[in-house]
């Protein structure tokens, strides 16, 4: 859950950096499923649509160097967990304003694949 925008900055620089973080890629924009792309270069791409960020992140490269806040990573990696509904006619969503698409899941275990295929069904 989105507490504010300090909390917004660093969750984004947060899942930008988590490919990096796990030795995945040795930069974000390199991981083939990260936004991190199209708000470098300040265009929309399959993943993203870069307006709503970027009128709060003017310069997301300098996002992405600063230092580790770690009261706010750590918040962030004990924030409830949270599952995308969709938005109307499948539409993408940003990082930012995209709050009422995310809603927070009830604990316990994940759903099995055959109930997300049965959600993603029920999505389109």
């Amino acid at each position: 859950m989105v507490m504010g925008e300090p909390h917004l900055l660093a969750a984004t620089r947060y899942v930008a950096l988590n490919p990096v973080v796990a030795g995945l890629m040795s930069r974000s924009e390199d991981w083939p499923w990260s936004r991190t792309r199209a708000q470098l270069a300040g265009e929309d791409d399959e993943f993203a649509t870069v307006a709503p960020l970027r009128a709060l992140i003017p310069d997301f490269s300098a996002l992405l160097a600063m230092p580790t806040d770690a009261a706010a990573k750590t918040r962030i990696e004990h924030a409830p967990t949270i599952a995308r509904l969709g938005g109307q006619n499948g539409s993408r969503c940003s990082s930012a304003g995209s709050a009422a698409l995310w809603h927070p899941r009830r604990p316990g275990p994940k759903p099995g694949v055959e109930q997300d295929t049965a959600r993603q069904a029920q999505l389109l």
